[in-house]
């Protein structure tokens, strides 16, 4: 049995998925109901996915969880993923779920055997370098500021702690600026991609507005994501603490802009210097460029699928029969 927390959110139902179809019992834990198109993916393996609905932070809770599933290996991607305003909003929630909630889920493992804990960050933990064209490894500064970007260095560092004290095998993985099917506004999750934003804006016919056509991210299709953790979990060979997880190559926002128009035919681009949530643009206190993935293709057989246009395809296939 695996256990996967926010089993039921976008890339923690990609995880699910990607474990059963390699044949392992899952338990996707999750605050809310999986919605229908989430359901619709796990379709295929039948019993091989179970669901339970559970506040990560209710301790008892939780306890009871694991001790009436036994599991060998846990993936907690459980989170809140914020909006700035939502920060401002909302800082107690966030942090009481960063925080406490991965605490409580990493230490609850330990103490009923877990063998392997691959706790889900983010890369936006890293420190803005100027340069658009920058590779990031795992060693480079990370963010002092910031809400979310603090609760996930937090996580990191909660999950080294527990799992050094407690034997347990554990890493963390930083993700890129990951997009595709099942991406929404889910309660937990707020803050959409700048991929999901031109796609929707294409979708319904409006121009793409590119307010920073030069700024460059790792743009990297959600199966490769999932396919990539999954291969962590289950490697014979993890030798680090932390690894950064993308698709391997950057794409700047025109060509984005130019990727979703070529898959959406008529779609306007217009380059503005305006600045709203309707513009893509690189947002102060952002990191530019790629991830290293060095560490990851070295000690696991995961190789990127998918690059941006390909990504994108299968994204709109997808979108044809579903509502998200």
């Amino acid at each position: 049995m695996i256990i996967v927390t926010g089993g039921g959110g976008f890339v923690g139902s990609h995880i699910v998925e990607r474990l059963a179809h390699r044949g392992e019992e899952v338990l996707a834990v999750d605050l809310h109901e999986p919605a229908q198109p989430v359901k619709s993916l796990w379709g295929p393996y039948g019993r091989r996915i179970q669901f339970e609905q559970v506040d990560i932070t209710d301790k008892e809770s939780l306890t009871a969880l694991f001790s009436r599933n036994p599991a060998k290996a846990v993936v907690h991607a459980a989170t809140i993923t914020p909006t700035a305003e939502r920060e401002r909003e909302e800082p107690e929630r966030i942090l009481h779920i960063g925080v406490v909630g991965s605490s409580l889920v990493v230490n609850t493992a330990a103490r009923h055997g877990v063998k392997r804990f691959i706790y889900l960050s983010s890369a936006s933990i890293y420190e803005p370098i100027t340069d658009p064209h920058c590779v990031l490894g795992e060693m480079e500064r990370l963010q002092q500021t910031g809400l979310y970007p603090l609760t996930k260095v937090a996580g990191e560092w909660i999950t080294r702690y527990l799992s050094e004290t407690s034997g347990m095998e554990a890493a963390s993985v930083r993700v890129a600026a990951c997009y595709g099917p099942l991406e929404r506004n889910t309660g937990s999750r707020t803050s959409m991609s700048q991929v999901w934003k031109a796609v929707h804006r294409a979708k319904d016919r409006k121009p793409l507005l590119v307010g920073s056509p030069d700024y460059i991210l790792d743009f990297t299709y959600v199966k490769d994501i999932a396919e990539g953790i999954v291969e962590l979990l289950l490697t014979p060979n993890m030798k680090h603490d932390v690894y950064n997880i993308s698709g391997g190559s950057g794409y700047s926002l025109m060509e984005l802009a130019e990727a979703v128009a070529g898959t959406i035919p008529g779609t306007e681009i217009r380059v503005t210097e305006e600045r709203s949530d309707a513009v893509l643009f690189a947002k102060d206190g952002s990191r530019a460029g790629r991830l290293d993935i060095t560490r990851l293709t070295t000690d696991t057989r995961f190789v990127p699928v998918y690059n941006l246009n390909s990504g994108l395809a299968d994204y709109m296939k997808w979108l044809e029969t579903h509502k998200f």
